[in-house]
């Protein structure tokens, strides 16, 4: 019967001493198992003393060769564990950024609710302006006709007055390009010069064109835009101004001219102050 080695005659490197450890067994189980394999292997009657070196050989190659295949196993799954470990880190990254995106955009949500409840509250509100600015304007634009026609039936030392003012109101309402604010600062303005020339007497120096068709220099006393009064150097002419249907209107009143005189030396502190009967015209 051909001589089988016993454990005691194989090379160290096939000796196998089990630690205890489940891995470890299996580990040495297989080696084990491997060893038995090779040794089966060697041919049945032949002298042991022949073939033993290179059976040795081939063995201790085929330990080697699993050992050196183990090793990559185990390097190979050792790289696995640390790929994985930072594939679920990365994992987790991602997975708290998804978090973060859905929280914004929940919050973008709320926003966009907010947004589209403010945008509405905005528009009705601007449509309320709209609204508002074309009643102002309708009514601007109807104060600026009244004022004009009012202009129409003051004399010209009030049209002079207010002349920069009454320019600046658009003869088109529909083209101007002049803002609410500008016409109704105009006809506040123009109105409150009237106002104030209403509210005074005053003393001006006029040509005015006698009754004969010649001119006179003369010197014009205005009760506000209600009378005014004129009378020549000599006595000759006078007339009395006063607001008519198409406007501001001169009559003749030569017969007045003393008492119109009077009342202008008075006014200029030219004759003692007493009460004068002025001739008043109501059109």
């Amino acid at each position: 019967m051909p001589h089988q080695p016993s454990p005691t005659e194989l090379p160290m490197e096939a000796r196998i001493t089990p630690s205890g450890s489940p891995g470890l067994l299996r580990r040495s189980a297989v080696l084990a198992v491997a060893l038995f394999a090779a040794v089966a292997l060697l041919p049945q009657g032949a002298p042991a003393t022949d073939q033993e070196p290179e059976k040795m050989e081939d063995t201790r190659a085929a330990l080697q060769k699993w050992v050196e295949t183990r090793k990559l196993i185990s390097q190979e799954q050792k790289e696995w564990r640390l790929e994985e470990q930072l594939i679920q880190n990365r994992i987790r990254v991602y997975e708290g950024e998804i978090s973060d995106l859905r929280t914004r955009i929940a919050e973008m949500k709320v926003s966009i609710t907010e947004s589209q409840g403010t945008e509405q509250e905005l528009t009705a509100e601007s449509t309320a302006l709209k609204a508002s600015a074309a009643s102002l304007r309708d009514r601007v634009t109807a104060l600026e006709a009244q004022v004009k026609e009012l202009l129409k039936r003051m004399p010209d030392q009030v049209k002079n007055l207010v002349l920069p003012l009454s320019r600046s109101m658009p003869e088109n309402p529909e083209e101007t390009e002049l803002s609410l604010s500008v016409r109704y600062r105009n006809i506040v303005n123009i109105l409150n010069l009237i106002n104030k020339f209403n509210r005074e007497i005053h003393l001006k120096s006029e040509v005015r064109t006698l009754a004969n068709g010649q001119q006179a220099d003369v010197q014009v006393l205005y009760f506000g835009v209600g009378q005014a009064y004129y009378a020549t150097a000599d006595l000759s002419a006078a007339g009395i101004g006063t607001v008519g249907p198409e406007g501001w209107i001169w009559i003749p009143a030569n017969e007045h001219a003393e008492v119109i005189a009077e009342a202008i030396a008075i006014y200029n502190n030219d004759a003692p102050a007493a009460f004068v009967q002025l001739p008043v015209q109501i059109q």
